[in-house]
């Protein structure tokens, strides 16, 4: 899961190919089918990213 702490609440979840993986606004993310994707935390200014390969 990725994590970004601080007083603002306002923060994005995205991923690079949803067929791949899914994330929830949350920041749980759901493996779908192999391949891989990029996994983007965003909060204003501060952004993190994690790449994801799932195999099975």
């Amino acid at each position: 899961m990725l994590y970004i702490s601080g007083t603002n609440k306002r923060v994005s979840y995205k991923s690079s190919d949803f067929k791949v993986a899914s994330v929830r606004f949350t920041g749980k993310v759901t493996a779908r089918r192999k391949g891989t994707a990029i996994i983007t935390v965003t909060q204003d200014d501060t952004r993190l990213s994690c790449k994801v390969t799932v195999t099975e």
